[in-house]
């Protein structure tokens, strides 16, 4: 599920625009913790063929040669 926030805030100087766009994102992360809505992050496995135990360090090395 991907979707997009976005407001409209009248503001003179880019810090007051910060502000606000830092105070949404507060909220928002707020209303998602009192409705124990979690945000899922991507998780990347990384299997570089190597056996317990073993250094990757060990292994570059040995193939190397």
């Amino acid at each position: 599920m991907n979707f997009s926030v976005r407001f409209w805030i009248d503001f003179k100087k880019l810090p007051e625009y910060w502000s606000a766009q830092s105070e949404a994102i507060i909220a928002l992360k707020s209303a998602y913790d009192e409705n124990d809505i979690m945000i899922p992050y991507p998780i990347r496995t990384l299997d570089f063929g190597i056996r317990g135990g073993e250094k990757l360090n060990e292994v570059m090395n040995t193939s190397a040669n």
